[in-house]
């Protein structure tokens, strides 16, 4: 008190009667100022002490679709027993009750149904004395359709039929995209996945189902710390797959009318016999001509949707896009069986014309024309025609005009 500080300095006799007199006058005023700043928190100090519940430690919100992911440490105070999570703008909450087991628990919440935009959340827990801790606060976001329509499916370019297996060829990978994947049926039926590499625009497929239906998928997280991922995707349908026809089903069929090709040691069945040199032929009897259109008529073994015809012509200097190779043609089909010659009950599947790219007349072809007539003409059967069993070709005019037909070999392809 100031008495007790002039006492002691009383005692001093080395200090003069001013000095003491303005010591005092120093303590009392100063004593008289510490009064009045209490005044300012003279009610919390009448309050008593403020008891707090312990706070949730590494408060993190992570963001996903129309909903957030609350995660936190609970660290202290085993007698915790609620969180209260309170959020902006909708001035909405959610009461979770908490057991604490062990001495760090991991708490974890969804917020489901949050519209995709910006939320400020403060996060509070409470005690079993119904205490609170101090409030954390943290900002999220959420993400909806309106993200989702800014994103991009990588494009599949092209599908290509390699032998058994399938490439599919994709456009460049988006940096900011996680992962590409394809969904698809194998030759079983059975779902199969494949993701495309980094750095790769290729995969490989070697079972697959033909026309079966896949899908595209690319992947995406709007933050790194997302707790969904988001994806688009594009549908289609594989393409066919064509393979060669069993030759050894072949069969001549030789109905009235129809025009014999066993002149000049040749005959149809060296059409499918697998050997293309230009003294294995099918040949009609060039001494007594015939008048186009001609036909012959065979059985493929099975019935079957045909994709592809190549043709072989009797290939030689003097022959090439001459004589009796076929110049344009009609291929016509059934399922049942001819039993007479009529036309009746045969469709049209498609009409050749074997081509000559230099143009030039009969008797003068060129090194481009030689070889590509080498190489056999392939011809692709239109879509929508119907499968067949039974096939007939109708001769329209020879490269020479005369009346006579030869070819050395031709194969039929099947969708599979």
């Amino acid at each position: 008190t100031a008495q007790s500080i002039y006492q002691i300095i009383s005692n001093k006799s080395q200090y003069s009667d001013i000095y003491k007199i303005g010591l005092i006058l120093s303590v009392v005023l100063t004593a008289g100022a510490c009064s009045g700043q209490l005044d300012t928190i003279q009610e919390y100090l009448d309050a008593g002490e403020t008891i707090y519940a312990a706070k949730m430690d590494s408060v993190d919100i992570r963001p996903g679709y129309n909903r957030v992911e609350v995660t936190g440490l609970l660290k202290y105070g085993m007698d915790t027993e609620r969180c209260v999570i309170h959020w902006t703008p909708d001035n909405d909450s959610l009461v979770v009750p908490v057991k604490r087991i062990d001495p760090v628990d991991t708490f974890r919440v969804f917020i489901e149904n949050l519209p995709e935009g910006t939320y400020q959340f403060e996060i509070v827990t409470y005690n079993k004395s119904g205490y609170r801790s101090i409030s954390t606060s943290k900002g999220s976001k959420t993400y909806g359709d309106r993200y989702i329509s800014s994103l991009r499916v990588r494009s599949l370019l092209s599908t290509e039929v390699e032998g058994e297996n399938l490439l599919l060829n994709f456009s460049s990978e988006m940096a900011e995209a996680l992962a590409t994947k394809v969904f698809y049926l194998n030759s079983a039926g059975e779902k199969q996945e494949q993701e495309v590499a980094r750095g790769d625009n290729q995969i490989k497929i070697t079972d697959w189902k033909p026309r079966g239906a896949y899908e595209v998928k690319t992947y995406y997280i709007p933050e790194v710390n997302a707790v969904d991922t988001f994806s688009v995707s594009s549908t289609g349908v594989f393409p066919e797959k064509i393979v060669e026809m069993d030759k050894s089903t072949f069969r001549e069929i030789i109905l009235d009318n129809d025009i014999r090709l066993n002149a000049w040691g040749g005959a149809l069945w060296k059409a499918w016999d697998n050997a293309y040199e230009n003294t294995n032929y099918a040949h009609s009897d060039n001494t007594n001509p015939i008048v186009f259109p001609a036909w012959f008529t065979f059985d493929l073994g099975e019935t079957a949707l045909l994709k592809r015809f190549d043709l072989f012509s009797v290939v030689r200097d003097d022959l090439n896009y001459n004589g009796g190779n076929m110049k344009s043609w009609e291929i016509w089909g059934r399922e049942d069986e001819p039993v007479n010659s009529s036309w009746d009950g045969w469709t049209k599947l498609m009409t050749c014309n074997s081509f000559k790219s230099s143009g030039k007349p009969v008797g003068e072809n060129t090194d481009e024309d030689n070889a590509y007539i080498a190489k056999g003409e392939k011809f692709d059967f239109p879509s929508g025609i119907p499968e067949v069993r039974y096939v007939r070709i109708k001769v329209l005019d020879s490269w020479s005009g005369q009346g006579y037909v030869q070819f050395s070999e031709f194969t039929f392809y099947k969708s599979e």
